[in-house]
């Protein structure tokens, strides 16, 4: 069975740069996440391009590994909107969405989509000092701790409520 799932487009103001936290509509064949009932709020999933603009997401540790991951904010009915800036994965089957919310490790680099255009799968892991592609910037997660975070002058404030206080203070390389 094929499975559509959509998302939200959420767009995250963080000083001078948007940060893009979904795109646009993909269908899948099996496996992976199938739907909201697949995974628990709290736990993590990655997403990859399958072909053609497509995602897949599948569960991941959340253990901060060199995969891209995002935290299972909340599942909601279809009817609701996820709340802020947090992303949104709904499904064909089912009558419940996925709300996401990224997951950085302190002193690791991520490739984090900007402006107009990227998406899920645009996100990921990298080395400090990688090359950006596409509509990307480079980003270093100089600290991570709670919601109320302080960042220091030309840092930049990521923060999340939701599936805990999550706060990162972030350098853009």
């Amino acid at each position: 069975m094929r499975k559509v799932i959509s998302r939200r487009l959420a767009v995250l103001f963080i000083g001078p740069i948007f940060f893009v936290l979904a795109g646009c509509s993909s269908v899948l064949g099996g496996g992976g996440v199938e739907e909201a009932s697949d995974v628990s709020v709290g736990e993590c999933v990655s997403v990859k391009d399958a072909s053609d603009g497509k995602v897949k997401p599948s569960k991941a540790d959340c253990d901060g590994s060199s995969e891209f991951t995002f935290y299972v904010a909340s599942k909601l009915s279809s009817s609701q909107s996820c709340s802020g800036s947090l992303s949104t994965l709904t499904f064909e089957k089912g009558d419940e969405k996925v709300c996401l919310a990224p997951n950085l490790a302190s002193d690791k680099c991520y490739q984090l989509p900007t402006g107009e255009g990227g998406g899920l799968p645009d996100f990921a892991a990298v080395e400090c000092g990688a090359t950006p592609s596409g509509k990307t910037v480079i980003a270093k997660v100089d600290t991570r701790g709670t919601a109320d975070a302080e960042c220091a002058s030309g840092q930049q404030a990521l923060t999340f409520t939701e599936p805990k206080s999550i706060g990162y203070c972030l350098t853009i390389q």
